[in-house]
């Protein structure tokens, strides 16, 4: 007929191309407008920093255009070279990177897509650089001192060194060693308890009466060094001389010399810290010439004494060494 009508059907596939129509954009956190990241370094990780990689931060970026690939890239503020971000947008320090002192930067940071003609952002990275606490090395005191008896047998502890960070927390892996002092070979070290022990028991007092030590302590490559002296008390080790003729002059011209201590009864010993005790053993005038028999000091005990000579002997003894004879002459003109 033909008034009859035929109808036909087919799928028609319409594709959308995406068009470039948006921009990157980084992502904060909230209420920033850009990164901020602060990394600390030590001293004691030398090894990793000249390798590299020492984590910074992780920046993210999202795109509208859901067929973009982006691309990140450091654009501004890298001049030194010491760091690198990745495709995935993390930021780590390069290989040699050593700036081991606090310090700041400003990075600029670039973010574009993979269309033909790429838009792209920017954004600001402040990275702070902070020296860690454990990087120093403090001895606590930071001067250190002992004695010893002269003569004395070894002694296993005379005092111990130590050492901490800045937070005053104790240091761990730490070597000490003795590098230099007088008579450092009379002396040990304990290399990781930092204990001073003598090593020896020929001290002399009377020959060397303090040494002085230079201590190092080391964790890694970071070191310190501190003082460290030691006193030789004195032993009563040497016998007395006989202290010889003493000899006081006394001036009575006007007839004003009044009584007093004159001085004391001569005695000579290397020993020079001992405290003497003194007999009389004769005096031509007890009654004009005293000797203290606990400090051996010689009296005047009259004014305005007749002219003449007056002799006095003594024993001094040290309670330790045989006594010893000493003379003294009074004279009065």
């Amino acid at each position: 007929s033909a008034n009859l009508r035929k109808t036909a059907t087919t799928v028609v596939s319409i594709g959308v191309h995406d068009v470039n129509e948006y921009a990157p954009r980084f992502m904060f956190s909230a209420g920033m407008t850009h990164y901020q990241a602060t990394i600390r370094l030590s001293s004691f990780d030398k090894a990793q920093l000249r390798a590299g990689g020492v984590l910074v931060t992780t920046v993210t970026a999202t795109d509208g255009d859901k067929s973009s690939t982006l691309y990140y890239a450091i654009s501004g503020g890298n001049h030194l070279g010491h760091f690198q971000i990745s495709q995935n947008g993390v930021v780590t320090t390069t290989p040699g990177f050593a700036d081991l002192q606090d310090n700041r930067y400003e990075l600029v940071l670039t973010v574009s897509d993979s269309s033909i003609d790429p838009r792209k952002i920017t954004a600001r990275l402040q990275v702070t650089v902070l020296m860690s606490q454990d990087d120093v090395i403090l001895f606590l005191p930071g001067y250190y001192s002992a004695s010893i008896t002269e003569n004395s047998p070894p002694v296993s502890s005379l005092l111990r060194v130590q050492v901490v960070n800045r937070r005053l927390q104790p240091l761990v892996g730490v070597q000490y060693s003795l590098v230099s002092g007088s008579g450092s070979n009379k002396f040990s070290l304990h290399p990781t308890t930092g204990v001073l022990r003598s090593a020896t028991s020929m001290f002399d007092r009377e020959q060397v009466s303090s040494y002085h030590l230079t201590v190092r302590a080391s964790v890694g490559s970071v070191s310190n060094t501190t003082q460290i002296s030691i006193a030789i008390r004195d032993h009563n080790d040497n016998p007395s001389d006989n202290g010889g003729h003493r000899q006081f002059v006394l001036n009575n011209f006007n007839h004003t010399l009044k009584a007093g201590i004159l001085g004391k009864v001569k005695v000579n010993d290397a020993d020079s810290s001992q405290i003497y005790k003194c007999t009389v053993v004769t005096n031509a005038d007890p009654m004009l010439i005293a000797i203290h028999p606990q400090t051996c000091e010689v009296s005047l005990l009259r004014d305005n004494p007749a002219a003449g000579t007056y002799h006095v002997t003594v024993l001094a003894s040290d309670g330790f060494q045989s006594p010893v004879t000493s003379a003294i002459q009074v004279q009065i003109v």
